[in-house]
């Protein structure tokens, strides 16, 4: 279930993110962060896939560490993201490992529609309620 919205932030952007599991947020989060920055490809070119792997001390620094390695694929090493194909969250570990997608031989620069330059601590906690998680993303713009 894609659950994201796009909340009013005075300087920067910002998206409440929901998922029935962890792993369903942050999948959620990382498409919500790619649709802010990506417009949607309209070609059917292949896709190659990214390997992220990553550990932090706590799982809202993961999240964090998670969406901003994903900001740094579209902008630093300018490729064109186009979605997930697979996340591994070890909630012990407290780590990931995620298949990112991203056009082949397509650079970010075709595809970006607004700048991203990372996403803030600023209000960022994982809630856990009745219907699974949501978080709060602000990403400086």
């Amino acid at each position: 279930m894609l659950d994201i919205e796009e909340i009013k932030h005075t300087a920067d952007i910002g998206i409440k993110v929901k998922g029935r599991s962890l792993r369903e947020l942050f999948k959620n989060a990382a498409l919500g962060v790619i649709s802010l920055a990506i417009a949607k490809p309209g070609s059917k070119k292949k896709a190659e896939k990214y390997l992220i792997y990553l550990k932090s001390a706590s799982l809202d620094e993961l999240l964090h560490d998670f969406l901003n390695e994903i900001i740094y694929l579209i902008f630093s090493k300018k490729k064109c993201v186009i979605d997930t194909a697979g996340i591994k969250l070890d909630e012990d570990a407290i780590s990931i490992k995620a298949e990112i997608r991203q056009l082949a031989g397509v650079s970010a620069s075709g595809c970006v529609i607004r700048e991203l330059k990372s996403v803030t601590f600023h209000g960022l906690k994982i809630i856990k309620n009745k219907k699974g998680y949501s978080a709060d993303i602000i990403i400086d713009t």
